[in-house]
């Protein structure tokens, strides 16, 4: 029988409008529903601003992306928008091969992630070097 690899999602609120959530393992079709739960938390509780601490993501699949790409389709209708935080090589690949590292706005860091402020015609500001 194969293991399951360990995955958990997590929210919360940095300030009136930012929300963190933050992510450790594979994010798949699975564990893709806990990321959307999460995300539809924060949304709904009336952020503008997500950071999405990717940081302990091992794997991400188009699923995955999707779940990223809905959220900022909602932000962005309301002027917001989501930050990622991105560290794996691999995960990163991911971005830069599909071209959604042009969309989001990716840091390598949550202290980065935090720093960034995003108006309303900012987007895609690729800071991961």
């Amino acid at each position: 029988m194969r293991k399951l690899p360990k995955f958990s999602s997590a929210h919360d609120r940095i300030d009136d409008r930012t929300g963190l959530v933050r992510v450790v393992g594979e994010l798949d079709i699975y564990s893709s529903a806990d990321l959307r739960k999460d995300l539809h938390v924060l949304i709904n509780d009336g952020v503008q601003i997500v950071v999405a601490d990717l940081s302990g993501v091992t794997f991400i699949d188009s699923t995955s992306l999707g779940v990223l790409i809905g959220a900022r389709k909602r932000l962005r209708a309301h002027d917001g928008d989501i930050v990622l935080v991105v560290t794996d090589p691999n995960v990163k690949k991911v971005f830069d091969l599909t071209g959604l590292n042009l969309a989001f706005t990716i840091t390598q860091s949550l202290e980065q992630a935090l720093a960034v402020r995003i108006s309303p015609v900012e987007h895609g500001a690729d800071t991961a070097a």
